[in-house]
């Protein structure tokens, strides 16, 4: 029988490695578009290509650790190649591998992934399409990002999490092969219904492997997954950390969501009647880095939590949302860009991780931006505070 992802099936095809797809793209001076978006100190480019006659904006980062994280100015650039797509009506192939934030830019790296996804998520539903090209190294809100398109080719040594390996934290088998297994190409592809295998037996021309897989894009989605958030609320598995009221939805305790906490939340915005305004008060504070937790693709499931709110947004609704407590790295990004605004209680700190993983990284060091409430509004982190 072929693999199967909550029931839908998965066809037995040879993967093909997504860097031999790149030279697909012809980026002759005939068909290059704007080359001078990149400079040196970034980690992306983009420009215009064809695409067996198809013109594509194709968007890359570089393959290294130094400059794999996405600065304030590489997610300008990520954001200008997504308008000059919706304004040309032109598809996009962005090949991405990266460690996520650039944590030298501070807390201001926040407002930017908040302006990222949200762009990403505009470009989806105005109906553009978003084909995904995973390299070896997809973590953090780099992983958020890539949920956002409709589609995602995977290479062999993909790894995709919201925590690095080498911080990811498991509390019941503590071992390296362990975490590399949960967080692998292999794990990913069969929690994603949007990973697409490109079967090369028998075809010749690679562009054309490419220009279907980018043009399937538009039919793939996350609505198996809202009803799967549905069914948890049916079921009666709900968390009882999501407290809805006609005053709102409050999400409780101070300790990171588990999987049921977020998908009950997407349930409860998802079912939402109890009046135009949605407000959310959150306690939470970041994204869980537990392994078990991160077994059920926590990068999928937060970029759902956006589209959750995004979706009802665009049927009508006014999304508030008010940040109770200190608050980070992915579950900041996913509640401010499907809010149409965020608030923060006054003395609220917002960081761009977890404060475990900013100590393993940065040895303590302290952001170049402060995080206290005055900074975050000017910064565009937080809209207002109470």
């Amino acid at each position: 029988m072929p693999r199967t992802t909550f029931g839908i099936p998965k066809p037995r095809i040879r993967i093909m490695d997504v860097i031999k797809l790149l030279t697909a793209i012809d980026f002759s001076l005939e068909s290059q578009g704007l080359l001078g978006q990149s400079q040196s100190a970034c980690s992306i480019t983009w420009q215009e290509g064809k695409l067996v006659d198809q013109g594509v904006v194709f968007i890359s980062s570089e393959d290294n650790s130094f400059k794999g994280a996405l600065g304030i100015h590489d997610i300008d650039l990520i954001c200008s190649a997504f308008d000059h797509s919706a304004r040309n009506n032109l598809p996009v192939i962005f090949y991405l591998n990266s460690s996520g934030a650039k944590l030298d830019d501070g807390v201001a790296i926040q407002a930017s992934f908040r302006k990222l996804i949200k762009k990403a998520m505009e470009f989806k539903f105005s109906g553009g399409n978003l084909l995904f090209l995973l390299g070896r190294n997809v973590f953090g809100g780099a992983s958020m990002l890539a949920m956002s398109g409709a589609a995602r080719l995977y290479s062999d040594n993909t790894r995709v999490s919201m925590t690095g390996p080498r911080v990811l934290e498991v509390s019941d088998r503590d071992s390296k092969e362990y975490v590399e297994s949960v967080i692998s190409r292999a794990s990913r592809v069969k929690a994603d219904p949007g990973a697409i295998h490109l079967d090369g037996d028998g075809v010749k021309d690679v562009g054309e492997l490419l220009r279907c897989a980018l043009f399937s894009c538009e039919a793939r989605c996350y609505e198996e997954f809202f009803s799967l958030s549905r069914m948890v609320g049916r079921e009666g598995f709900s968390s009882e950390r999501v407290v809805v009221k006609p005053e709102g939805i409050s999400c409780t305790g101070n300790e990171p969501p588990t999987p049921v906490d977020l998908l009950t939340l997407i349930s409860a915005i998802d079912s939402w009647s109890l009046g135009d305004v949605i407000k959310i008060y959150c306690e939470w504070s970041s994204h869980s880095i537990l392994a078990k937790h991160e077994e059920s693709f926590q990068s999928k499931l937060l970029y759902m939590l956006s589209e959750a709110m995004y979706k009802k947004r665009k049927s009508g609704n006014n999304i508030v949302c008010y940040l109770m407590e200190n608050i980070s790295g992915g579950l900041y990004i996913s509640l401010s860009s499907g809010s149409d605004e965020i608030y923060a209680k006054d003395g609220v700190e917002v960081e761009s991780l977890p404060s475990q993983i900013i100590s393993t990284i940065k040895k303590n060091e302290k952001s170049s931006i402060s995080s206290n409430v005055p900074c975050l509004l000017k910064a565009g982190v937080i809209d207002g505070y109470f």
